[in-house]
């Protein structure tokens, strides 16, 4: 038995469903099921009633959830600690930032400034997703991650300061019709899908488009995606519209235009970080956020 095993067996158990916990997992559900049934034939009994209609949990399945929750929270806490103690020693900050996304919004002066006044310490710098941003946080993989405003909404534990407004944008085809429009609305584009995440990859983002939604008069597919980069890449080959700011890397792309939707209002750019992180450049990082 292994964390990957306990993982993956906690992660079926919160949600009852083996197509849900595979696609939470990034695994393949026959791959799933496998691990499952290996891990019962090690323990020697069952943890889930299995039927064409649903998945359950055993009496003993539900004593092993519980039991496995606790050593999976004891676990990630020390490795969170490990993990700060370990950059503390070799003086190193982690800061995550969202991926495609330029640092010309002031970011890499404060990294240049920290660099200059604090030359005991080394910036590591790392792209990930809106979903890795947040887990990073959380299980001390980073010691700052710079993300969208809204991605807070779904944390606790959670300090933030404000990094700069950003303008957003509706990225369209610089071909279809609606782009050389005046006064374009979200309503000229209905018939293009908008381009969304899966609501695990980013549960805030999800939210966020469904109001915007249900308070304009726009009617559009939503067409999913996994990972952030695998939306960008169908929204510069022209399957879509979505919502970005001036900072992406995608505004110097021929193909697309960025324009200004009523409804698509500004964001805001936050560097955010663990209350429970002790690494001591974190502080001295933030205070040179102006």
């Amino acid at each position: 038995m292994n964390f990957t095993q306990i993982s993956h067996f906690i992660t079926l158990a919160r949600c009852l469903n083996f197509t849900e916990a595979a696609k939470q997992l990034y695994i393949a559900q026959s791959a799933l099921s496998r691990k499952i049934s290996a891990l019962e034939d090690e323990l020697g009994f069952k943890l889930f009633v299995r039927t064409n209609k649903a998945t359950a949990l055993t009496q003993a399945g539900k004593c092993m959830l519980k039991g496995f929750e606790h050593i999976m929270e004891d676990f990630e806490d020390t490795l969170r600690e490990a993990r700060q103690l370990d950059r503390y020693s070799t003086n190193r900050l982690i800061v995550g930032v969202l991926e495609m996304q330029s640092t010309n919004y002031g970011l890499y002066n404060v990294i240049s400034m920290f660099s200059e006044d604090h030359k005991g310490f080394s910036v590591e710098v790392t792209v990930l997703g809106y979903r890795e941003l947040r887990s990073g946080l959380q299980n001390g993989d980073l010691d700052i991650a710079i993300t969208a405003g809204f991605e807070l909404s779904t944390l606790t534990g959670v300090c933030s300061k404000p990094l700069c407004v950003l303008d957003n944008y509706l990225v369209v085809p610089s071909d279809h019709p609606g782009a050389t429009l005046e006064s374009p609305t979200l309503s000229d584009f209905s018939d293009l899908p908008f381009l969304c995440l899966n609501d695990s990859e980013s549960p805030a983002l999800d939210s966020l488009i469904s109001e915007t939604f249900k308070a304009t008069a726009a009617n559009m597919e939503r067409k999913r995606f996994p990972k952030y980069r695998d939306l960008l890449m169908a929204l510069e080959s022209g399957q879509g519209v979505f919502g970005l700011n001036s900072s992406s890397l995608l505004s110097n792309s021929g193909s697309l235009r960025f324009i200004k939707v009523p409804e698509i209002e500004n964001g805001v750019l936050v560097a955010a970080y663990s209350s429970r992180n002790t690494n001591p450049a974190i502080p001295l990082f933030m205070e040179l956020i102006p």
